[in-house]
């Protein structure tokens, strides 16, 4: 099955991961503690389809450090953890905690909806993503850029405005979430590294699930 195959699903397998990590015993965030736990349920199952924890850290290892892109490439493909890429996983897995646990307090089917829209958004940035040259020839960044087929993309559109319109005026707070990250993520990396890599798509899921979670926290 070639990787964009694989990805055709991702939209789907966005609310399911989220609602079913995130229920428990009839209820969301019964307690507080459960943000924790929902934050390493997610993050344990998510490890079998995309690295995303391990691409932010050498996301943030290259794209924050002074040098050629050349260099950030070679820095990012290296699998030791840098000073960077160790505060950038501390920043979004504090941030996802916080924001799930400030979600504990609100209404359920409010908490259920913010986390399902929060990983579907997510995991539809990789079709923004695709749309950016490949930065490493012959790496998944290549692959998914070459693979994609316009179908994919106009399922996770649908997928998403549908899921931001029953979410109301915090859909709208996500989706523009969303767009922000996605447009400060992918001009850094266009023009640090000159486009995507694996990495980059691994950063922008987890980056745009911080920013999604945090908007929906509001009142």
């Amino acid at each position: 099955m070639k990787t964009i195959d694989k990805l055709s699903f991702v939209p789907l397998l966005a609310l399911l991961l989220f609602a079913g990590s995130c229920e428990k015993d009839g209820g969301v965030f019964m307690r507080e503690n459960d943000a924790i736990a929902c934050d390493c349920t997610e993050q344990s199952i998510s490890q079998n389809v995309l690295c995303d924890g391990e691409w932010v850290a050498d996301c943030g290892d290259g794209l924050l450090v002074e040098t050629s892109p050349e260099r950030r490439l070679t820095i990012m493909k290296d699998s030791r953890l840098g000073s960077f890429g160790a505060l950038a996983l501390f920043f979004v897995l504090s941030t996802k905690v916080a924001a799930l646990a400030a979600l504990a307090g609100m209404a359920p089917l409010h908490a259920l909806g913010a986390c399902c829209l929060a990983g579907l958004l997510g995991r539809c940035q990789v079709f923004v993503g695709m749309r950016l040259p490949s930065a490493r020839p012959g790496g998944l960044g290549s692959m998914m850029h070459d693979g994609m087929k316009p179908r994919y993309a106009y399922t996770a559109l649908g997928l998403c405005l549908t899921a931001c319109l029953v979410m109301g005026r915090h859909g709208l707070y996500g989706l523009l979430a969303a767009g922000l990250v996605a447009f400060r993520l992918l001009s850094a990396a266009r023009k640090r590294i000159g486009g995507v890599t694996g990495d980059v798509f691994g950063a922008l899921i987890e980056t745009t699930e911080c920013a999604v979670l945090a908007v929906c926290c509001l009142p």
